[in-house]
């Protein structure tokens, strides 16, 4: 977690906002009416929000953030969850989000803020009406009127341990602090143990486990708990701790596949080697932030997990698209320089021009069921555009819409995996087989011997490829586990 003065998540306006938050306030403001949520009993799930317009308020936040030049994953659920109010991201801190403010009537919080989702779990769990305060304040800044009928508990009171549903203030030096949800409390009677936060702008998954030593909850980071807003009518459920194992959003849990990079079309030893992806997942690489670096994602059964760094732990972010049988493909659909998601679904391409869920932008066929799919930029007009391979030939079109093939040529024999790459930096893909563990590259779209050959990897090992440093040329990579 990154505490960062000048940017930090845990803010509510800074002065630069105030305008294009007072002028998003008053158009939420004229478009919808007043709505007060009833609490709710204990332990079930609190409703949707009703200013949400899609899951994490996708629809809105997806257009103000692209207004703001946002071109990263859209809102999308983190992972961690606790009676039915998800963890959103992207995250500020960590993502570099920009911050853009929730349509509900009344006071403006911004998505995806640590402040935002107290509010909305004290709204509609408690029937608190929203108010003004930093992460470091939604405690202290916390009154009567705003109705609820919350009680400050005072980190380290003896005798008093976090419950489930408990709001949490952090302090910090940044000013602004923090704010979580608890969803645990494991204390002994000496008041030692752990408790479970439902933590946003903050982890991977939006999980986060704090020690509890003699009463008082320990900091973490710079972050210093200071006291949290209880419900002495319990409304606030029975808890839900952490996943130990599997969060599909975290990228330090479960068992993970290995992904071993080489920066040179040739034999050696891997230059870069890192766990990635769960088992059963299809993984491909592409260049999802622009910054002209290949990185990988994965695939199962509709879900994506995609990083922009090529090292172990790095963040994931969760993406559906897709269904299970499907085949996971990236590229640049539209020429911005960003790669993007899509699949091939029997013969069908369906691609989207943004990282999140939705319905595709393009949706095509081209090729038949038992094809192979290949994406390339066949004649370097700096997008990509789709291709088949089909027993040993390739079939390969200039143009991501449904109609005959601009290229058909023969490369390998029939049981082989097709590979596309930018082997030279001449700014056009063209293909390779592997067969094996055995590569057999081409540095022009035809027939004809192989300008590459070597062996790397293990004949059960799954080829990955793209420009791991930026070099301007594609290179090898395999996938085992």
């Amino acid at each position: 977690f990154k505490d960062v003065s000048l940017s930090s998540d845990h803010l509510v306006m800074r002065s630069s906002r105030l305008l294009r938050a007072a002028l998003a306030l008053a158009i939420a403001l004229a478009a919808s009416g007043a709505f007060v949520v009833a609490p709710v009993s204990a332990s079930t799930n609190a409703p949707t929000p009703s200013w949400w317009n899609g899951d994490c308020d996708a629809n809105h936040w997806n257009l103000a953030a692209a207004a703001q030049g946002w071109t990263g994953p859209g809102a999308h659920r983190l992972g961690a969850s606790y009676l039915g109010i998800p963890v959103c991201g992207p995250r500020r801190s960590v993502d570099g989000a920009p911050d853009v403010q929730w349509s509900k009537p009344g006071w403006g919080h911004f998505e995806w803020e640590c402040t935002e989702l107290a509010f909305r779990f004290m709204y509609l769990v408690y029937g608190v009406t929203p108010y003004g305060a930093n992460g470091n304040t939604v405690v202290a800044n916390y009154k009567p009127s705003y109705g609820g009928g919350l009680v400050t508990v005072t980190n380290g009171t003896v005798g008093t341990a976090p419950q489930p549903g408990d709001v949490m203030s952090f302090d910090s030096p940044s000013g602004f602090g923090h704010a979580a949800v608890v969803t645990s409390s494991q204390l002994n009677a000496q008041g030692t143990g752990t408790v479970t936060l439902m933590s946003q702008n903050d982890t991977t998954d939006g999980w986060r486990t704090l020690s509890v030593n003699a009463w008082k909850v320990q900091p973490f980071g710079s972050y210093v708990p200071s006291a949290w807003l209880h419900d002495p009518a319990g409304r606030g459920g029975t808890g839900v701790a952490a996943p130990t194992t599997g969060s599909p959003s975290s990228s330090t849990s479960g068992p993970k596949s290995t992904v071993f990079l080489r920066n040179s079309l040739t034999t050696g030893v891997a230059d870069a080697s890192f766990p990635f992806g769960p088992p059963g997942a299809q993984v491909l690489s592409c260049d999802w932030d622009g910054d002209g670096v290949d990185t990988p994602a994965w695939f199962l059964n509709g879900t994506w997990g995609i990083t922009n760094k090529n090292v172990a732990g790095a963040d994931v972010w969760m993406v559906s698209f897709g269904q299970a049988g499907d085949v996971p493909l990236c590229g640049d659909w539209n020429g911005t320089g960003k790669d993007t998601i899509g699949v091939w679904r029997d013969g069908v391409f369906l691609l989207r021009n943004i990282n999140t869920g939705g319905p595709p932008n393009a949706m095509f066929a081209f090729g038949s069921a038992t094809d192979r799919p290949v994406v390339g930029d066949w004649t370097g007009q700096g997008k990509d555009t789709v291709g088949v391979y089909r027993k040993g030939a390739y079939l390969l079109r200039n143009s991501n819409s449904a109609g005959p093939a601009d290229a058909v040529f023969g490369y390998g024999d029939p049981g082989d995996q097709p590979l596309v790459g930018d082997w030279n930096g001449d700014g056009k893909d063209t293909i390779g087989i592997w067969r094996n563990g055995a590569l057999y590259l081409k540095n022009t779209n035809a027939t004809g011997v192989a300008d590459y050959v070597f062996g790397y990897g293990n004949p059960g090992d799954a080829p990955i490829i793209g420009d791991w440093n930026g070099q301007g040329k594609d290179t090898l990579g395999v996938v085992r586990g």
